[in-house]
């Protein structure tokens, strides 16, 4: 008799199913390890304005059976937070794993329009074109046209951004890491400038100032950042900018207020030319730490009076330095 109930008690224990990590995670956590981070943004944003039949697993925080911007409300009032993972007996019913990889975002106009950014800050719409030549990668670049009293907001620019107001496209946010690869390429008629301008930057939510940019002075490319917004740039890396060839920009941030935790390192034409270093990368609001998001295009002061044109490709925000280098 003892061995008749030993047996089936063996074979239960033998087909029951194993035990996952689940549950008693913080709201805004899409990946189930329990912190709510920009793994999480990143599957959000690869189901934005979905139908949602899993509920977290595909960005859809709110349970509502959509994923849209009241999760993402929902994901940024948690990011940070973090939880111990309770064991529990995962439920028959499959549940999608979202495909996660080492490309988060590109901006890299192989959709053929402008549709990978939020906003396209020009005078008239000619003045940003998808081109098939010159290209750096896939079959379109972007070709950017600056005219002399192309004015807005006070200054010469025709740009590109994910920002400022949140569209379904990536921030930049205290506590993350992440590289970014960006090419220009500069027409051999470009003409030397002897004021300010920039390409590419990293600019602070509200306050307006870059943490981090790539400016064009006095013929060089230089790279630049602010440790605060109300500190000036200061020239971490400069080289002679060269017309007529694509050139490759590599950047390795890690996001944050703190001096002793931000860094930066800094890769051209796949040379590392600024080892990493140490310096806060997010600025402060009114006491709380303020998002970054991505402007490019051309940017400079008013009284550069020349016409010109310009060209970016392959934008790539990863996690690894190989997943944005080409």
């Amino acid at each position: 008799m003892l061995l008749l109930i030993f047996i089936p008690v063996l074979l239960l224990s033998f087909i029951s199913p194993p035990q996952s990590l689940a549950q008693a995670c913080p709201q805004g956590d899409a990946n189930s390890d329990c912190e709510v981070d920009g793994l999480d943004y990143v599957i959000w944003l690869n189901h934005y304005n979905q139908e949602s039949a899993y509920g977290s697993v595909e960005g859809d925080f709110s349970n509502d059976g959509k994923t849209d911007g009241l999760d993402y409300i929902v994901w940024l009032n948690n990011v940070g937070k973090s939880s111990t993972p309770i064991p529990t007996t995962p439920s028959l019913t499959p549940v999608p794993t979202a495909i996660t990889g080492n490309i988060y975002w590109q901006g890299n106009a192989e959709t053929g329009n402008l549709s990978q950014w939020c906003h396209a800050h020009t005078v008239t719409p000619d003045r940003i074109q998808v081109v098939t030549g010159p290209v750096k990668q896939g079959k379109y670049a972007y070709r950017f046209e600056l005219r002399d009293g192309d004015n807005i907001f006070g200054t010469e620019r025709v740009v590109l951004s994910q920002g400022p107001e949140p569209c379904g496209h990536p921030l930049e946010l205290n506590g993350q890491e992440k590289y970014y690869g960006w090419s220009v390429y500069l027409p051999s008629n470009f003409p030397v400038y002897t004021s300010w301008s920039q390409v590419m930057q990293f600019k602070a939510h509200d306050t307006g100032s870059p943490p981090l940019q790539l400016a064009l002075n006095d013929n060089q490319w230089r790279l630049t950042y602010r440790p605060t917004a109300s500190s000036s740039n200061l020239v971490k890396w400069s080289t002679p900018a060269v017309r007529g060839r694509w050139e490759r920009f590599v950047a390795h941030v890690k996001w944050s207020t703190d001096p002793n935790v931000g860094f930066i390192e800094f890769w051209y034409n796949g040379t590392k030319v600024v080892p990493l270093f140490k310096t806060s990368t997010i600025h402060f609001l009114n006491g709380q730490p303020v998002p970054n998001h991505v402007a490019i295009g051309h940017y400079r002061d008013a009284a550069i009076s020349s016409n010109v044109i310009l060209y970016h490709d392959g934008f790539t925000v990863g996690s690894t330095y190989e997943s944005v280098a080409q």
